[in-house]
């Protein structure tokens, strides 16, 4: 199974390569371009036509979703958190320093 998995991930990466260098090739003439993307959409229902249910591309089912629970993460903690304080950055800092009102004398 490892085996498959890893051929399937080589041609595949190899098909994108092709691809993405053909349209390079292509970018400059866009009659070729037309043309080119013409064959891909074909080729494309071709696929489609002859593999009805593609595999899906995220790892999970969604079926089984209604089953899960989901729960919410716990509050992060700041490092140094003092009673629910949090870290000023340098902005504020100079704008409270500049709000308080200095002594002339």
């Amino acid at each position: 199974m490892e085996k498959k998995n890893e051929t399937i991930e080589k041609l595949t990466n190899e098909a994108t390569f092709v691809l993405d260098d053909c349209l390079l090739l292509l970018s400059k003439d866009e009659d070729k371009l037309v043309k080119f993307v013409e064959q891909l959409i074909s080729i494309k229902k071709e696929v489609e036509v002859e593999v009805p249910n593609p595999p899906s591309r995220k790892t999970g089912d969604l079926r089984n979703l209604k089953n899960n629970v989901v729960k919410n993460p716990p509050g992060a903690k700041i490092k140094g958190d003092v009673k629910g304080a949090r870290r000023k950055n340098g902005r504020e800092i100079a704008l409270q320093a500049r709000a308080k009102t200095k002594k002339k004398c």
